[in-house]
């Protein structure tokens, strides 16, 4: 992650001079609102991380600090049971719909961030198999492996696990029982916070 999505309301940036009489700027250009009037705002997204002094150059006693940290994200296992009968089709989860929550995995549809892990457990009384792939849209074979995840044989009993690194959309399946099937979504933490407030004061900042 590049840290925390930060806006600034009012404002220049710059690195701070002192002398005996006054605090003094001088500005970086990395931003500068030009003129905000009265009930008007200004913002701008921080994507790195570090810190940021903002000022406004006709009062310099109105100044203050953005400090832009990396954000990581500790995320606890998600487990994933393959319940007792699930290699017998029930006829009610549908390939062609992976958000359907199904009988045979729970949960089946499963949004994480990147990082975490996830274990399939098999409860059921004989084995089974987690691959990856791509839908197809056909009855007769839903799935086509795509090779992100291939567990190979889970006994009764035993489980799997695999940690999603990335963002996206993954669908699971089992080659052997096809309707079989659940969903991960990956998606990136996100953060923001407002800096400051908009101008009240009928001085143009």
């Amino acid at each position: 992650m590049s840290g925390f999505s930060q806006t600034v309301t009012q404002g220049s940036s710059g690195a701070s001079t002192t002398n005996t009489n006054a605090l003094q700027f001088t500005p970086d250009r990395l931003y500068d609102s030009g003129t905000i009037a009265p009930g008007q705002t200004y913002q701008v997204t921080i994507n790195g991380i570090g810190t940021t002094l903002f000022f406004d150059p006709t009062y310099t006693w109105i100044n203050g600090v953005v400090t832009s940290i990396s954000q990581t994200t500790q995320s606890k296992p998600i487990q994933v049971s393959i319940l007792p009968g699930s290699s017998v089709s029930q006829g009610s989860a549908s390939q062609q719909n992976q958000f359907y929550q199904n009988g045979y995995y729970s949960p089946s549809d499963i949004q994480i961030v990147p990082g975490t892990t996830i274990i399939w457990i098999n409860n059921d009384s004989v084995a089974h198999r987690i691959l990856s792939g791509i839908s197809t849209q056909k009855p007769d074979n839903p799935f086509v492996p795509d090779g992100k995840i291939d567990s190979g044989v889970i006994d009764s009993g035993k489980s799997f696990q695999v940690t999603i690194n990335g963002t996206g959309i993954i669908r699971f399946f089992d080659p052997t029982y096809d309707w079989m099937n659940g969903i991960i979504v990956s998606l990136p933490p996100s953060s923001s916070k407002i800096i400051a407030a908009p101008s009240h004061n009928p001085i143009l900042h």
